[in-house]
C-alpha cells in the first residue's frame, strides 16, 4: 500500500496576507486518477494535477504543472465538491446556498481575478476551462454541505442545513425531486453504486430512500441516539458491493464509532472502531479486492507430484487388469447347450 502525505504547496491561499491558510472542506479524485479537487473557506475551488502529488520525480519537474484550476463561482465558503462517475463534470454545494455543476470544455480557462471573492491573488493562468453547464441551482434555504452524483452520471443530490435533500438533473439543471425526511439538519448524501437507493445523513440519523419513487423506507436512528451534536459534516460512504454503507457519528459503549448499516434489513451489527474524537466522514475505496490465493511451499508441492504419481500408476494397474479380463474372456466361447444347461469348455 502506498501512502501518501499531503505535499506543503497542496493549499488555498490565506484570506488576508499573510494570514494562515484557509480550511481545506472536501477533497475528491478524478475517476482517472488524474485530477485532485480540494474547496474550503476561501470560497474557491482548486483542480490540482495528481501527478506530482504521487511522483516525487514529477514534484520535481518544473514542466509538470502542479494546479490545474481555480473556480471562483461560489460567494460563500465551499462545503462540498465531488466529480461525476464518467469524469465530465464536478458539482459544488456551499454556504451561498446554491449547487453549480461544472463541465471541462476545450482551451485554456481564464486567469483568476486578483482578491476575487473571499481569497488573496492567484497570479495563475487556468490550465484547463472548466465552466457552469448553467447557471447556479436554487432551491436550498439555507447552507448546502454535501452533493453526490448517482452512479450513471445523471443525477446530483444535495444535502442542506434546511432539513431538505434536493435531487437535480446533472444535464438540464432541472429539479426532480424534494426529499423532506429529516427532522435536524441534512448533512451528508451518497448513491449505493447500483443506483437504487439515496443514503441521507442529519443530526436525527441516517434516511434511506427508493431512488425509483424517492419515497422513505428506512429511517435508522438507534446507532445515533448518544451522538455528539457538535459536528460539521456527517458523509456516509456505501461499500463498493452495495452490501453496507459505512455511516458516520455514531457512540458506542461510548466510543466513537462508524456503524456499518447492512443492505435490505438496515440494522448495525458491526461497527468500525479506532477512533477518538466523532467520525465526521466516510469514504470507501470504490475497487473491489478480492482474497490472494495462498502460494504453495515447497512440501505441498512435493506431496501434490507424489499423489499425481500415485494417481497415475494406479490408472496403469487398472488398465492391466482391464486388458488380462479381455484376454481371458476371449479364450471363452460357447460350445454347445445340452439338456442340463449350457456348457462352457475352453478351446
Amino acid at each position: 500500500m502506498t501512502v501518501v502525505d499531503k505535499p506543503t504547496w497542496v493549499h488555498h491561499q490565506p484570506l488576508v496576507p499573510g494570514g494562515p491558510f484557509p480550511a481545506i472542506f472536501s477533497v475528491d479524485i478524478h475517476p482517472a486518477n488524474n485530477r485532485l479537487v480540494t474547496c474550503g473557506m476561501d470560497c474557491k475551488i482548486r483542480i490540482w494535477n495528481l501527478r506530482p502529488i504521487l511522483y516525487e520525480s514529477c514534484e520535481l519537474d518544473p514542466r509538470e504543472p502542479r494546479l490545474l484550476a481555480i473556480l471562483h463561482d461560489h460567494n460563500a465558503a465551499v462545503n462540498a465538491v465531488r466529480f461525476s462517475p464518467d469524469g465530465s463534470m464536478l458539482a459544488s454545494g456551499s454556504d451561498d446556498r446554491t449547487v453549480i455543476i461544472f463541465v471541462l470544455k476545450p482551451g485554456l480557462g481564464s486567469t483568476p481575478a486578483f482578491g476575487s471573492k473571499g481569497g488573496g491573488p492567484d497570479p495563475v493562468q487556468n490550465l484547463e476551462n472548466w465552466r457552469p453547464r448553467f447557471p447556479a441551482l436554487s432551491g436550498h434555504s439555507n447552507n448546502v454541505h454535501d452533493v453526490c452524483f448517482s452512479p450513471d452520471s445523471q443525477v446530483v443530490a444535495s444535502a442542506s442545513v434546511d432539513n431538505r435533500v434536493l435531487i437535480w438533473d446533472s444535464q438540464s439543471g432541472c429539479r426532480l425531486a424534494v426529499l423532506e425526511g429529516h427532522r435536524g439538519f441534512a448533512r451528508g448524501v451518497s448513491f449505493d453504486p447500483v443506483g437504487r437507493f439515496l443514503a441521507s445523513q442529519g443530526d436525527d440519523g441516517l434516511c434511506i430512500w427508493r431512488t425509483e419513487d424517492w419515497s422513505l423506507i428506512h429511517r435508522h436512528t438507534a446507532s445515533f441516539a448518544e451522538a455528539p451534536s457538535n459536528v460539521y459534516h456527517l458523509r456516509p460512504s456505501w461499500l463498493p458491493s452495495g452490501q453496507a454503507l459505512a455511516a458516520t457519528n455514531a457512540l458506542v459503549d461510548g466510543q466513537c464509532v462508524a456503524p456499518l448499516v447492512e443492505r435490505s434489513s438496515w440494522s448495525a451489527e458491526k461497527t468500525l472502531v479506532g477512533h477518538r474524537k466523532p467520525v465526521v466522514a466516510a469514504r470507501c475505496n470504490p475497487r473491489l479486492f478480492c482474497k490472494k490465493k495462498k502460494e504453495k511451499t515447497v512440501k505441498e508441492m512435493n506431496d501434490e507430484e507424489k499423489r499425481k504419481k500415485m494417481r497415475k500408476n494406479e490408472g496403469m494397474v487398472k488398465n492391466d487388469i482391464t486388458v488380462k479380463n479381455d484376454e481371458d474372456k476371449g479364450d471363452i466361447k460357447k460350445t454347445k447347450k445340452t439338456g442340463k444347461g449350457e456348457k462352457l469348455e475352453k478351446e
